[in-house]
């Protein structure tokens, strides 16, 4: 797993695109000849940029999942409802659909914020407004349905 350090402030043009910094870029490049990444729903007012190997550890955890339990089921539905799969093109720019603009509540400015094996993609004022970064119903539902208790062990 790897593990990603750094902030940056990035611009959103008028089609939803953003440049991917080039010391992010370092980072998560795995010295393929095309990076895929995804996008998905965060936790908070932010989305979250997964590469294919996070994509693929996390999805497979949804997988897992008994979609018969309600919580369970609203989590992954919302996690995957603004999804997309997206490649960098030659200006290393991503493309944010509308839905996803929508869901991160993102104007023109970004901030792209690292830590551990994460990614997120936030507003610019939502990010340096600290209330934003607490979780939010869908951070909640989250951690209900991906955490086990001792006593559903």
């Amino acid at each position: 797993m790897k593990f990603y350090i750094g902030t940056y402030n990035v611009k959103v043009d008028n089609k939803g695109r953003l440049r991917l910094p080039s010391k992010l870029l370092e980072q998560i490049d795995d010295g393929g000849t095309q990076l895929t990444l995804y996008i998905a729903r965060g936790v908070g007012k932010c989305l979250a940029l997964f590469t294919e190997d996070e994509w693929e550890r996390t999805t497979n955890k949804h997988e897992k999942l008994d979609l018969n339990v309600v919580t369970n089921l609203i989590m992954v539905r919302t996690f995957h409802r603004c999804a997309s799969k997206v490649e960098p093109d030659s200006a290393d720019r991503i493309s944010l659909n509308p839905m996803q603009l929508q869901t991160a509540e993102i104007d023109d400015e970004v901030v792209i914020h690292t830590y551990m094996n994460r990614i997120e993609i936030w507003a610019k004022d939502k990010f340096m407004n600290n209330e934003n970064l607490l979780a939010d119903d869908f951070g909640l539902i989250q951690q209900a349905a991906l955490t086990k208790t001792k006593t559903d062990e």
